[in-house]
């Protein structure tokens, strides 16, 4: 039988350093890997004034009641503590959360909590410091409170109080039952519009966000309001007699407003009725206006070049409107003759009304040009609308409504003089 081959010492020598360099790194790879130095979490650390009891390394970190990460390493610097946190990388965690060691239970283990913060800002990345962090009350610290209240009580006379209490209470258990109830039910509306509450929070801290970077302002406004009110209580009396004064005419203009309501009430709906009337006829309405401007340029070309010792100046130009065209013309406008919208049919009725009516210085009824009967309708364009346009109706007076009259314009102060005074030994004429 073959013997197996011999290894040398120095292969024995080159086999062992290699099993104990595999050795090595395997211990390191296994205390790097339990501080999380593998692990795909993002750590975020905190000075804390003490860790509190029953706060391990493991320990959930919550944010908003759920889960984050855990509780990584936790260190004694100085006088503080020195708690280092391991979070998930989606979870977004804005940089301004307070971090707070609380209890989960009254005695049970603890946690960090992350409250607050702003939503939609910065959010926590790897290497970040927590600034607003706080220890939670320890349950030591409320019986050590509680110690010297619970002292001063006399056991005697609790004893007969309890007992006094548990004599009026038999009985009305139904009662309670009954009261607590309700209390139930809002607990339960409580429970179902926490998700609502929690975006009220969330607004009212965005808008405690905002109104911070106003504060200087706001303090400005109240500073100059100390300033101005010492000054408003030495004028009260002023004030007090001003409102005074100020008071009859307040009643009268309120007796005012309801006595011509009904007038205010139809004003506005007329004024409706003529928006209509104005943007059905807007063309006519632009011819209106071209109209007035032609009038307004020949009465300033008729102004005389003399000016007179007081500063005005005169105008000549002769005028050969017929008044019974314009009662035609007038007449034609508000009684056009064919069918109209409602709306228009009661504002012409309503314009009708006024100037033949109230004014009476429009006559439809009376004979046009003296013996021809009633004023003719202006005949609409063949394939119009059926109802005459301004245009049509003020198309003859356009330009012979007044006309300058340069020869009597131009002359002298004498001229204008003689020509405006009756001649001597003229009657009136009739």
């Amino acid at each position: 039988m073959s013997r197996p081959p011999s290894i040398s010492k120095g292969h024995r020598s080159v086999a062992a350093i290699a099993v104990a360099c595999l050795m090595i790194g395997g211990v390191t790879v296994g205390v790097r890997a339990s501080y999380g130095l593998f692990d795909d979490t993002v750590e975020v650390a905190g000075t804390f004034p003490r860790a509190g009891q029953s706060l391990n390394k493991g320990s959930d970190v919550l944010y908003r009641g759920v889960p984050v990460g855990e509780v990584r390493r936790i260190e004694l610097v100085g006088q503080d503590v020195r708690i280092t946190l391991a979070l998930e990388p989606d979870a977004e965690i804005p940089t301004d959360v307070e971090a707070v060691v609380a209890p989960k239970t009254l005695f049970g283990e603890k946690s960090v909590e992350l409250r607050g913060g702003t939503t939609g800002g910065d959010t926590l990345e790897a290497g970040d410091e927590l600034i607003h962090t706080r220890a939670g009350t320890e349950v030591e610290e409320l019986i050590a409170a509680a110690d010297p209240v619970l002292r001063g009580i006399d056991t005697t006379e609790l004893a007969g109080l309890m007992t006094e209490l548990t004599q009026v209470l038999q009985g009305h258990g139904r009662r309670f039952n009954a009261a607590l109830e309700p209390t139930v039910a809002a607990a339960g509306l409580f429970e179902e519009t926490l998700d609502a509450q929690l975006r009220l929070l969330e607004s009212s801290a965005a808008f405690a966000e905002q109104i911070r970077d106003i504060g200087p302002g706001l303090n400005g406004v109240a500073a100059n309001l100390d300033v101005l009110l010492p000054t408003l209580n030495q004028a009260r009396g002023d004030f007090v007699r001003f409102l005074r004064t100020l008071r009859p005419l307040a009643d009268n203009l309120a007796e005012i407003l309801v006595t011509v309501r009904p007038d205010i009430d139809r004003l506005l709906t007329g004024g409706v009725n003529i928006s209509r009337l104005l943007i059905a006829r807007e063309d006519e309405l632009a011819d209106t206006v071209n109209g007035l401007a032609v009038y307004l340029q020949t009465l300033a070309e008729g102004v005389s070049r003399e000016t007179f010792d007081d500063g005005t100046k005169a105008a000549f130009f002769k005028v050969f409107v017929v008044l019974d065209d314009l009662n035609a013309m007038l007449c034609a406008l508000v009684n056009p003759g064919v069918d109209l919208p409602p709306e228009l049919a009661g504002v012409l009725d309503q314009l009708s009304e006024g100037l033949v009516t109230g004014t009476g210085m429009v006559d439809c009824d009376a004979p046009y040009g003296g013996d021809e009967g009633s004023p003719p309708v202006p005949t609409p364009a063949e394939g119009g609308s059926g109802v005459p346009s301004i245009e049509d109706l003020a198309q003859p007076y356009y330009q012979g409504a007044a006309t300058p009259d340069p020869s009597t314009a131009t002359g002298g102060l004498d001229t204008i003089v003689e020509g405006a005074l009756p001649a001597p030994g003229a009657g009136e004429a009739g």
